[in-house]
């Protein structure tokens, strides 16, 4: 018996490590692609015509979460407790894509509503229309199946190929300024391939039956993944909400700067959602307490980072972007600050929380935070002096406010071991 536990102990460790490697290895492509990329668009496209096309990504941002609704924490946990049982995977599977298909024919219809409601969005409403094909793409991509399976392999090669296919015709088809309608064109194809490929995959090498089943069981699943629809909601305001929120109070070209910094910290900040995404099966299995060594590791790590991104910002910014980008560079500078706190808060408390089945405490204090940085977003750009700055600064105080809100929750719940 002690030599079966020990084999299935060992067989875990080696898929952790196995996972964490090759998640290191896709977001090791995603530091190379951007230093191509971003650039390049950047200084082809100019900072308004690139300032647009980051404002139109932002707000598919908010159907991609529609259409994500908490799947991808609920179905991740549900496929890697059920994972031995093919029949319950493929019921899981099947009510999951059914109801993801739902929600993006109804994505699809308020995005329609919006762009020809309001001017700003109607006179780019190609760029829109373009930029949903992102939307469609994810929907059919199940990470969440491939997290709960912990096949990381799957996600790592076709997100690879996805890029790389965008790298080339990126390079092919965008030449200057006029080209840009062309950015999310591209995005989409690339994307939408990807999600043909993942569906393929998951029935080809899983064994996953396709049928409709009765809906009262996608109705289940999506009740018991509301309450994380809606604390991903939150979240968003202080993830996702800043470049969209920022593009209706600033014009697309400061939008633009500041965008270049956030792809930056983002990319930082990337890493710790490796973390994340390789500890989360298993901490949702085995449900337990962080270790004392655990906490050292992550608050260190998070300082090394943060004086890491702060020291390099200038030459980043010069490096990438050419001179010109003094306002990215501060923007960058701020954002290090963010990456202290956003790294502890992922790999503490939102693992934790979400681990151990404390949604509802999850979605209350990722509410609070998500609301807190909308008011202080719209309460700092009321200040001149402060202007596109203050998009950076309220990312800051938001990050401190959540780190605080989760420790004391946390320590009320009467399990912290800091």
């Amino acid at each position: 018996m002690r030599k079966v536990l020990n084999g299935k102990l060992n067989a875990e460790k080696r898929r952790l490590l196995e996972n964490f490697l090759l998640l290191s290895v896709l977001q090791g492509f995603n530091y190379v692609l951007p230093l191509i990329t971003l650039p390049y668009l950047v200084r082809v496209l100019g900072p308004e015509k690139y300032g647009l096309i980051a404002f139109a990504q932002a707000f598919m941002q908010y159907f991609n979460i529609l259409t994500d609704y908490g799947f991808n924490l609920s179905a991740t946990r549900e496929i890697s407790m059920y994972r031995e049982n093919k029949k319950k995977i493929s019921e899981i599977f099947n009510s999951v894509m059914l109801v993801k298909l739902g929600l993006l024919i109804l994505s699809f219809m308020i995005m329609t509503i919006i762009v020809f409601s309001f001017e700003k969005f109607r006179k780019d409403w190609l760029v829109y229309y373009l930029t949903f094909g992102m939307v469609i793409g994810q929907t059919m991509f199940p990470v969440w199946f491939f997290q709960g399976m912990e096949r990381m392999k799957y996600i790592t090669i076709i997100e690879i190929g996805i890029k790389f296919f965008f790298l080339i015709l990126i390079l092919l088809f965008i030449h200057n300024a006029s080209d840009y309608w062309k950015v999310p064109l591209l995005n989409a194809v690339g994307m939408i391939i990807g999600g043909i490929v993942s569906l393929l995959v998951v029935l080809k090498h899983f064994d996953i039956k396709c049928y409709i089943p009765d809906l009262k069981i996608p109705f289940q699943y999506l009740r018991t993944s509301t309450s994380l629809f809606l604390s991903q909601v939150s979240i968003s305001l202080f993830n996702q909400a800043n470049t969209f929120i920022g593009g209706l109070i600033f014009d697309y070209t400061l939008i633009g700067y500041y965008n270049a910094a956030e792809k930056l910290f983002v990319a930082f900040r990337n890493i710790f959602s490796i973390m994340f995404r390789v500890l989360y099966p298993y901490f949702s299995r085995n449900r337990r307490s962080f270790t004392p060594l655990y906490y050292r590791i992550i608050v260190t790590s998070s300082t090394l980072m943060s004086i890491l991104f702060f020291s390099n910002a200038d030459f980043l910014v010069n490096f990438l972007y050419g001179e010109g980008f003094q306002l990215t560079a501060n923007i960058l500078k701020i954002f290090s600050i963010a990456l202290f706190f956003s790294g502890i808060n992922i790999m503490l408390f939102t693992l934790w929380f979400l681990s151990n089945g404390f949604n509802k405490f999850f979605f209350w204090i990722t509410t609070f935070a998500g609301f807190f940085n909308v008011v202080s977003l719209l309460f700092l750009s009321k200040i001149k002096v402060v202007g596109i700055l203050s998009i950076p600064l309220s990312a800051v105080i938001t990050e401190i406010v959540l780190l605080c809100s989760y420790f004391l929750v946390k320590r009320k719940l009467g399990d912290i071991d800091v």
